[in-house]
């Protein structure tokens, strides 16, 4: 029997999750996630960078796992895992935070109602906003929109007022 022929006897250990990083080191866009233990790995960075940017663009409308997957090339249950393990996030919970974020950043907008901001999301109605906030923002759209309103009312007010002051007291 030659050296060829004889079987390999490999003994691993299992290892934590790591990070390895593929090409540049410019950022998270080129991070590949491997799980040595199970032989599973993450997407990979163009992958990761396409998934990022289908999303973004396609907020407002439905989005599937097995749209997003095909367009990185790969069926809907690998794209699952490997988005999970790259994101560390299931797609579809890592969608509705995207939709939550798009809706906060349009509701410091007081001229837009909470139904336009919830269809410009990709969501039902109002009404599905305002469950999946209070859900995992813990208050409603409207009073945290009131919040952030009232605080940025303050901001500007103590910019103006500072200013102003300032303007006096140099001339």
């Amino acid at each position: 029997m030659s050296d060829l022929d004889m079987p390999i006897d490999l003994h691993l250990t299992p290892l934590p999750v790591e990070h390895f990083w593929e090409g540049t080191s410019s950022g998270l866009s080129d991070i590949v996630v491997r799980n040595p233990a199970r032989g599973r790995t993450g997407l990979c960075a163009w992958q990761y960078r396409k998934t990022l940017r289908f999303i973004e663009n396609r907020l407002s409308q439905t989005i599937k796992v097995e749209d997003i997957a095909t367009e990185v090339r790969m069926s809907a249950g690998h794209f699952s895992r490997a988005f999970a393990i790259s994101f560390g996030i299931a797609p579809y919970a890592f969608l509705l935070n995207k939709r939550l974020e798009r809706a906060q950043q349009l509701m410091l907008k007081p001229d837009q109602q909470l139904s336009a901001i919830a269809f410009e999301c990709g969501l039902a109605d109002q009404a599905h906003l305002s469950k999946l906030f209070r859900k995992l923002v813990g208050t409603t759209p409207a009073r945290w929109r009131r919040e952030r309103l009232v605080n940025q009312a303050r901001t500007t007010a103590r910019r103006t007022s500072g200013v102003s002051r300032l303007d006096g007291c140099c001339s």
